[in-house]
């Protein structure tokens, strides 16, 4: 089974990933996510990346 590339600037909520995306993803193999579930793991997501991404940024700003 070929894997769908999914776009991160596909969705109406700016540049987050849309819902359906999410739950495209979230729910394979039997998983049954809620919205608010998919919306809560969704926003958990982004705040590691925004972590991730203060954590490059410093570590740029070390190495300099």
């Amino acid at each position: 089974m070929a894997k769908q590339k999914h776009s991160l600037r596909d969705s109406k909520d700016g540049d987050m990933i849309s819902l359906e995306t999410c739950k495209e993803i979230l729910n394979v193999n039997g998983n049954q996510y809620t919205d608010e579930e998919i919306y809560k793991i969704r926003e958990y997501m982004y705040q590691l990346v925004e972590i991730q991404i203060r954590h490059f940024n410093q570590w740029q700003e070390d190495q300099n």
